[in-house]
């Protein structure tokens, strides 16, 4: 079996291939491991989602993180912070009111709280523009591209193989069945592939025929200078009214906005060298996403602000994942489609897609993540990048929103 990217997701799947005991599996990956957008997202792991599928596969990824983190020698790659989610007006008021109703039924350390208990958790914060609250105890953040790499290992260590500087060029058919992938290094034969290759995987699909209904938009966020005197238990905060967050990072702050003009990226012009580094930075949106999160947390703006970072997450109309297996050809399967929750969700994504393959029962229900069901529906692509810059620019919606 062949998994084609080393991001978040593909070494998430080849992780749980391994964990599954299915051996002679190979990731290939065009550049380093977590190269690409996975090495520039903010690494966000939060469990009060829009769905309840998506809180329990946010949840499985903690529990999977407290895992790998307790391992002998293994290292810390869970930040447990907890997470401040404010509500700045009635409607979002009675959106945290449902979702924290939902987390508990999950069974997740979930509560509300006064904006004064948000101020102490989350020290900066203004509890006078704040209605409402909820802290989450057990959310907290990663860093990606440790996380993949520490993913990879393990993989490796059950006897997988990983070929990093290795672009593959097609996927090789015969009679509507994959027989191969060709590569820079030659041709493999192999009848099952997974493509999890980010903002590339439109591109490989492709020369399989296929055509997925995936956009890749930008999204950036900012690093601070260190701030004095932050805990090292400042938890993750989002304030949906302003499409913005923050999360700690030692001493510094990273804050990001989703945008209400984003740039997207047509597909079919993603060169195979592009790193994350071609991408333009939009000041001008992190000045908006730092002057909105100001009000809420005046600290942000009297910071200095030392870098930006941004990458290319992959969006589909309806803001849902692509995920399963192909009618045709046989063997293809398709784990695409992050739409920014890639590292949230890419713990249980990748457990998905390893099952699916593996002909086991998967763990969540994945029939919203069918590659198929947009039907003929996007063909154009101006439509189909519309839908998806809709669905990143509606990111924190409170009808349809991500989370």
């Amino acid at each position: 079996m062949v998994v084609i990217g080393g991001g978040f997701w593909g070494c998430s799947t080849l992780y749980h291939l391994g964990a599954l005991e299915l051996t002679d599996c190979l990731l290939i990956e065009q550049g380093d491991l977590a190269g690409q957008t996975t090495g520039q997202a903010a690494g966000m792991i939060g469990q009060l989602r829009s769905s309840m599928v998506a809180s329990r596969g946010a949840t499985y990824g903690v529990e999977l993180l407290r895992h790998l983190s307790a391992e002998p020698s293994g290292p810390s790659l869970f930040h447990e912070v907890g997470s401040v989610k404010v509500a700045l007006t009635p409607g979002r008021v009675e959106e945290l009111h449902r979702q924290v109703a939902d987390g508990r039924r999950l069974g997740l350390p979930v509560q509300l709280v006064s904006a004064t208990e948000a101020a102490r958790l989350a020290p900066g914060l203004d509890p006078r523009a704040i209605r409402a609250a909820a802290f989450v105890a057990s959310d907290g953040y990663v860093d990606p591209g440790a996380t993949a790499q520490v993913l990879a290992a393990r993989a490796e260590a059950w006897g997988e193989r990983v070929w990093t500087g290795t672009r593959v060029t097609g996927i090789v058919l015969s009679r509507g069945r994959v027989t191969g992938v060709t590569t820079e290094r030659g041709r493999i034969a192999t009848r099952k592939v997974v493509i999890a290759a980010g903002a590339w995987t439109g591109r490989l699909a492709a020369t399989a025929g296929v055509r997925l209904p995936i956009y890749p938009v930008r999204h950036q966020l900012a690093v601070t200078a260190p701030v004095s005197g932050l805990s090292p238990r400042f938890p993750l905060v989002r304030v949906p009214d302003a499409c913005a967050y923050i999360r700690p990072d030692g001493q510094d702050l990273w804050f990001g906005r989703f945008e209400r003009w984003p740039l997207a990226y047509d597909p079919r012009a993603l060169q195979p060298g592009m790193t994350m580094k071609d991408i333009p930075p939009g000041q001008g949106a992190l000045r908006t996403a730092r002057a909105r999160l100001a009000e809420v947390f005046p600290p942000l703006g009297e910071v200095p602000v030392v870098r930006a970072r941004a990458g290319l997450p992959v969006f589909t109309p309806d803001g849902e994942h692509l995920l399963g297996a192909l009618p045709r050809p046989t063997g293809l399967a398709i784990l695409a489609g992050c739409s920014a929750t890639g590292i949230m969700d890419g713990l249980a994504m990748g457990r998905l897609a390893a099952e699916l393959v593996a002909g086991q029962q998967p763990f969540l229900d994945i029939s919203e993540m069918d590659p198929a069901r947009f039907g003929r529906r996007y063909r154009s692509a101006a439509a189909l990048r519309a839908a998806c810059e809709g669905v990143y620019r509606n990111y924190y919606a409170l009808r349809g929103g991500r989370v």
